[in-house]
């Protein structure tokens, strides 16, 4: 409240997504990658996935998918409440950014080698009514369940 320290929410922003993107960083190398998979860095990643500012979804999907090549990693994806996580990771599939799009089909990916993660991913939908009605939120389950 005090008035020399008013802080304009663009800087926040900016603030927000440079620690983002220093997780993503530290998260590529395998010392990093230990300390970033923690249920708090996932967690306020995941938070960070419907933030308005573009480059924070970026960079906590990036952190997200380093994570998530971790088996520790992986079962923190799926501990979510609600699958939160991953419906958000679906929900990003309709972007129209390609190396998002990217990132996210690989996080949703490294997710489904768990069975678990699997089926949390391709539940909600069978693949016949998914090429029925297909929809961006819905593609992650056909491309999963389709040859590269």
């Amino acid at each position: 409240n005090n008035p020399h320290y008013h802080v304009s929410q663009e800087f926040k922003h900016r603030i927000n997504y440079l620690c983002l993107d220093c997780l993503s960083k530290i998260s590529m190398n395998m010392e990093g990658k230990e300390e970033c998979v923690k249920p708090e860095v996932i967690l306020t990643a995941n938070n960070y996935m419907t933030s308005e500012v573009h480059q924070e979804v970026f960079y906590a999907v990036e952190v997200i998918m380093m994570c998530s090549i971790h088996l520790q990693g992986k079962f923190q994806c799926i501990e979510h409440e609600n699958d939160q996580l991953i419906r958000r990771l679906i929900h990003l599939l309709s972007t129209s950014d390609n190396v998002l799009r990217k990132n996210v089909k690989q996080t949703l990916k490294n997710i489904a080698d768990l069975p678990r993660g699997f089926l949390i991913i391709v539940t909600p939908v069978s693949y016949t009514h998914l090429r029925a009605h297909e929809t961006g939120r819905n593609l992650v389950c056909r491309l999963l369940l389709e040859k590269k």
